[in-house]
């Protein structure tokens, strides 16, 4: 039975294959059970495409008032959002910056170019190790 209610739910949003629909059509004959349980949903979903979700006007404009009374009881809230802003627009803003003269100067934004290591070859780690112990 349960199966037959995943069928009569999938029927309401999909379309069912010719095999679905034979053994949906059968069962809601035999089933009275099933026959209510249809036009319960039927009804539900004529009541939720009538419905309205939208907001009043009134609630809309109390809920803003609200956010800018709070806004105004606590200046220093705004005057931290500003600030905050602005460092962040300043910081993504380097960021790009530096980004494109990476990119200008080594014609790449590989992880080697970012990091700084794309002219360092292996050969050059391996004698700046050996002077390294030289040196010790």
């Amino acid at each position: 039975m349960e199966k037959l209610r995943e069928l009569l739910s999938k029927s309401f949003d999909q379309e069912l294959t010719s095999e679905e629909k034979t053994a949906l059509a059968d069962a809601l004959e035999t089933s009275s059970e099933l026959r209510e349980e249809k036009v319960s949903i039927e009804k539900m979903r004529k009541l939720l495409a009538s419905s309205s979700s939208s907001f009043s006007r009134s609630f809309v404009n109390d809920t803003l008032a609200k956010v800018r009374q709070e806004q105004n009881e606590n200046p220093q809230i705004t005057q931290f959002i500003n600030i905050f802003k602005r460092v962040a627009f300043s910081g993504a803003a380097a960021i790009i910056a530096l980004l494109i003269a990476i990119y200008f100067i080594d014609g790449s934004l590989a992880t080697d170019t970012l990091s700084g290591i794309s002219d360092y070859s292996p050969e050059i780690a391996e004698f700046s190790f050996f002077d390294i112990q030289e040196i010790k």
